[in-house]
């Protein structure tokens, strides 16, 4: 926690402060709870996962598929974060995004519901996003001939990690028993976009 005395003697620099809060311990503790506080829920004493913002959501799911969205009268690719009124997309309204109608309704509703769920995992929109000719899918699919290599980029691309032995076995195995490549590839991304690490801030 920074004191007063440091927040004034520094003029409120601002990379001071952040530097200052992404090196505090509070801020570095991890989602994995050990064999002494996995029942705690207050007092920050492990990192507690939630889910993204609808906006923030959003914008990761489209740098993710390579796809950009319109938004209204505001030009194509502008970024949900970036819009400064709500605009109409049955996603952002679906994940909770906050109506701004009135002062005590200014916060995201986080609460995760079924329906959410089901439209990652089985809607035609997020579907268009992998199947997209333009897509970041199908330009690994052109330029990744070999599966190991492409279940690599996917993960990175929306974990940030590299697949375990065991999930690159698996995936390559999936791949493999599909139809067509690109079935196969997509079943994989569509699978770790829906997974709780990737709607999860860790």
């Amino acid at each position: 926690m920074l004191s007063k005395k440091l927040y004034l003697s520094r003029e409120r620099y601002t990379k001071h402060v952040i530097r200052r809060i992404l090196n505090s311990r509070t801020y570095q503790l991890s989602a994995e709870p050990n064999e002494t506080n996995p029942l705690d829920d207050r007092f920050f004493s492990r990192f507690y996962p939630r889910p993204m913002v609808a906006q923030v959501l959003l914008d990761v799911l489209n740098d993710v598929t390579g796809t950009r969205e319109k938004y209204g009268r505001y030009p194509i690719g502008t970024r949900s974060v970036e819009l400064p009124l709500p605009v109409s997309s049955r996603f952002l309204s679906l994940y909770g995004r906050s109506s701004r109608e009135f002062l005590g309704d200014l916060d995201p509703k986080l609460e995760p519901t079924l329906a959410q769920a089901l439209h990652m995992i089985n809607s035609n929109y997020v579907h268009k996003k992998l199947k997209s000719p333009s897509g970041l899918l199908s330009h690994l699919l052109q330029t990744e001939p070999d599966d190991q290599e492409l279940i690599t980029e996917l993960y990175l691309s929306t974990l940030s990690r590299f697949p375990t032995d065991t999930e690159l076995e698996t995936a390559e195995a999936n791949i493999a028993e599909s139809p067509e490549r690109r079935s196969g590839a997509e079943d994989l991304l569509w699978a770790l976009i829906s997974s709780r690490a990737f709607l999860f801030i860790q």
